[in-house]
């Protein structure tokens, strides 16, 4: 193969890598269908369907309210119940080793560590107890069946 050939082969790919990161203009772009949200017509809810989605929030709101306030009950008591035993521990631990304290700053602040964490754990339990029987309302109230 010449050089000359090399060359213009090189010229050609070139000149197509350009066409092909050319930049497209605005008036060229074309956005699917979904994007075009201005001028698609809003569904009308009759008044009946209004009702129904206020109830609809109104359970989605009490089902949430309940299951964190008791997540927030339970993981107060079993995070007290988690850090006073993790105190219990390291003082027994100091006791052994006859520390002149047993209750150090140190061991409190790990007591509450361990309380405060035990407490996240049951919120988020509860917001995800929460989120299930929510989507299972809205799919009782929407599909007009049980989703089991």
């Amino acid at each position: 193969m010449s050089i000359g050939a090399i060359n213009s082969v090189n010229a050609i790919t070139s000149f197509r890598a350009a066409e092909a990161t050319k930049p497209i203009s605005a008036e060229e772009q074309v956005l699917p269908k979904y994007y075009e949200t201005a001028e698609m017509p809003k569904e009308k809810k009759g008044f009946f369907n209004r009702l129904k989605e206020g109830f609809i929030n109104i359970r989605k709101f009490f089902i949430t309210t309940g299951y964190m306030l008791g997540g927030a009950v339970k993981g107060t008591a079993v995070g007290a119940v988690g850090g006073a035993a993790t105190l219990g521990a390291l003082a027994l631990k100091n006791t052994i080793k006859k520390a002149p304290e047993v209750l150090t700053k140190g061991n409190k602040v790990a007591a509450a560590a361990v309380g405060v964490g035990i407490l996240a754990i049951e919120l988020v339990k509860a917001k995800l107890n929460a989120n299930d029987r929510g989507a299972d309302l809205d799919h009782k109230w929407r599909t007009g069946h049980d989703r089991n």
